[in-house]
């Protein structure tokens, strides 16, 4: 079809001089018209020379686009005329981008052809075309595995290919003399509970052995990203990498597992309407994740964190101050209302699901204990605040242990119970989650680039949480982390691609096999290329640094475009803003004398990152990034232009200010800092566009 389409174009080089009795060509399909005004906003006006239009439009000029997808599109510069075609609204606006960035002015212009056919163009096994093949599951399931997911795997694995080849290949029970890919689950234990072993044999048919419970499906994704090109990039968006012919082989046979045993990196966005990136089971499973899910086919909920969750069984509010955990009427309270759970699971069924079942024990969201005579006596007994909270879930813990084996209890050391008990050690039916909040954004966790005596808002130096983590470990023998990148408001983004990796090594090297990782932001951060990544080191956190920055570039580019690399310089350089300070708060602190002297070129990054974006998507995504550069240049340039400049000055001036007021009106966001609650914080319409921006975040 691609020669087709190539030859057909050529052809068009008669159409402008032959045209007897030829029908005229349609008009320009009102479905141009984004196209059209990104042309006029771009160019100033849609070139005399160029024919613009969606696939109506190219059926016109003797072009048929029903093979294209709907990303599909061509550029093409025949004689003095460009054609600008798209299968749909998305694939003109990639058009007119492509043309707009490679074709406009050029004297040398190229054309383009994208979306033509199916992504991978032949997909073969042992030279055998898929086609010919069947997916097939085995009857036999082990126990303790779930049927569902395993089925589920196979009906995945069709889909996949069927986006990526156009090839349907049929799920059957019966293979016959078909060549075929069957899925397996194993009860062994050599592939665990996620790992997975996938082999091309002499005879070219795949064997997928999966682990127990959510191996096959794992599995099926991995061959996606590594055989059919595909990149899972955002719940609503999955790119396919064009290839003309991939051969599966039996040399290309091999197994993986998993080297952190929760992963779950979870978005906490303040604003609405902004989804997670593992709060869908279906993507998160993508990416070979854990989400909270009640549902068989993803294997159920596999482990967990603990969070604030001692509360229910308190019976107060989440948010009140702890009550006493040495009050022994209180303490029955909790246990009988932890029975009432437990034996309702247990009804329902739900006790048998997942790798556990999880009460979560969670002190409440605070640092106020309970000061009573008995409760300070275990805290100084045990040295730490932990003391009573630990006592208390070993009561729990041993109370139900041989009527529910199947229940874990979960502490959280969290905000005044970082700090490990010294007498206390915990059962194999309990776990605790260490939660760190206070590492400083100027460098990674191990203080390798920071002040030895550096503070934050947990109030522990990195040696401190260091011996905190380690001394857990002699308290429990199931330590998971809580670990956050916090993006505090719109002048501080975070970069997390710059310490994500060496801070997954040292948590590796302290023994941490189970990770929970929280992005506290305002929407404008890189939360969705941060997650991505995560999934990566959360899979494999023994990789190399250079593996770990070829991923970095692969998201960075399909999430913002050709012009990442500008991003990416944005980046370098406002990590020298940073400043290492004690604040007790979420962020960093900027220098504004650096800030001042930067702004202008950090404004030309962002310019040339969304000059290039190859989509609406893309160019979206920088944009919320610039965010950051344009508040923190008219927060430096207000005095200096707005106040006291030049006309010049403040014309320049005014021109950032709309450009910052147009991307935070139109985002849908309504706050624009971490602090939605803070005073003199206002909300997105509140704000006062004309006044200084210091005063937005209560800065000045």
């Amino acid at each position: 079809m691609k020669r087709i389409i190539c030859m057909t174009l050529a052809s068009l080089v008669l159409l402008s001089v032959v045209s007897c009795g030829k029908t005229e060509p349609a008009e320009i399909s009102s479905t141009a018209s984004a196209a059209e005004t990104f042309l006029v906003d771009r160019l100033g006006a849609v070139p005399d020379d160029v024919i613009i239009g969606d696939a109506a439009v190219a059926t016109s000029y003797g072009v048929d686009m029903s093979d294209f997808d709907s990303e599909g599109y061509i550029v093409r510069t025949i004689g003095d005329k460009t054609l600008i075609l798209g299968k749909t609204e998305d694939g003109l606006d990639r058009a007119a981008r492509y043309y707009a960035n490679y074709v406009y002015g050029n004297p040398t212009p190229a054309d383009k052809v994208y979306g033509e056919g199916a992504r991978l163009e032949c997909l073969t096994v042992c030279g055998r075309t898929i086609e010919d093949f069947v997916i097939t599951v085995t009857d036999e399931h082990p126990e303790g595995s779930y049927p569902e997911s395993t089925e589920y795997a196979s009906t995945e694995l069709a889909s996949l290919i069927k986006q990526a080849t156009g090839v349907s290949v049929p799920v059957v029970k019966d293979v016959g003399d078909k060549p075929y890919i069957r899925l397996t689950c194993d009860g062994s234990g050599n592939n665990g509970e996620e790992g997975f072993t996938v082999t091309v044999t002499e005879e070219g048919n795949i064997e997928i052995l999966g682990g127990l419970k959510r191996g096959c499906l794992y599995a099926v994704y991995d061959i996606a990203e590594k055989w059919l090109g595909m990149r899972f990039v955002s719940y609503d968006y999955t790119y396919i990498y064009e290839q003309d012919l991939v051969d599966i082989t039996p040399d290309m046979s091999y197994s993986d597992a998993p080297g952190m045993l929760l992963r779950y990196p979870y978005n906490a966005s303040i604003n609405p309407g902004f989804i997670g990136f593992a709060d869908r089971g279906e993507f998160a499973a993508k990416n070979k994740l854990h989400t909270n899910t009640g549902s068989a086919k993803f294997g159920y909920t596999p482990v967990v964190t603990a969070n604030h969750g001692l509360y229910k069984y308190w019976e107060v509010e989440a948010y009140e101050n702890n009550p006493c955990m040495t009050d022994p009427d209180m303490n029955e309270l909790v246990i009988e209302n932890i029975r009432a759970e437990l034996e309702a699971a247990k009804t329902s069924g739900a006790l048998y699901r997942g790798n556990y079942y999880h009460v979560n024990l969670g002190q409440n969201d605070n640092n106020v204990f309970c000061y009573c005579k008995e409760c300070r006596a275990v805290a100084n007994e045990e040295g730490s605040w932990s003391g009573p909270l630990v006592r208390l879930v070993k009561e729990i813990a041993d109370t139900f242990a041989e009527d529910y084996p199947e229940a874990k209890f979960g502490i959280l050391a969290y905000y005044g119970t970082e700090k490990p008990c010294k007498i206390t050690k915990l059962p194999d039916n309990a776990f605790v989650t260490y939660c760190i909040t206070g590492s400083c954004y100027c460098g990674p966790m191990d203080g390798s680039e920071c002040r030895p005596e550096r503070v934050g808002l947990s109030t522990f130096t990195v040696e401190e949480e260091r011996e905190n983590l380690l001394g857990w470990n002699d308290v429990t023998g199931n330590l998971k982390l809580w670990y956050y990148y916090f993006a505090d408001n719109i002048s501080t983004p975070t970069n997390v691609m710059r310490n994500m990796y060496k801070d997954f090594r040292y948590l590796y090297s302290l023994g941490i096999r189970e990770m929970f990782v929280e992005f506290e932001h305002n929407m404008f951060s890189y939360d969705v290329p941060g997650s991505w990544l995560l999934s990566k080191l959360m899979w494999d956190p023994t990789m190399t640094e250079e593996e770990f920055l070829v991923l970095r570039d692969e998201i960075m580019l399909l999430t913002y475009g050709d012009g990442y690399e500008y991003i990416l310089e944005n980046t370098e350089i406002y990590d020298t803003l940073l400043e290492c300070s004690d604040r007790n708060f979420w962020g960093a602190d900027l220098d504004i004398a650096k800030v001042r002297c930067e702004s202008d070129y950090l404004i030309y990054l962002m310019n040339e990152a969304q000059r290039l974006a190859d989509c609406a998507r893309t160019e979206r995504n920088v944009q919320y990034i610039k965010v950051h550069v344009l508040y923190n240049a008219v927060s430096v340039y207000y005095n200096d232009y707005k106040v006291n400049g030049t006309a010049e000055q403040k014309a320049y001036y005014d021109s950032l200010m709309a450009e910052l007021k147009e991307i935070l009106t139109g985002s849908g966001a309504t706050y624009i800092s971490m602090w939605k609650t803070q005073v003199d914080t206002p909300t997105i319409p509140e704000i006062d566009w004309e006044s200084d921006p210091y005063a937005w975040l209560g800065v000045r």
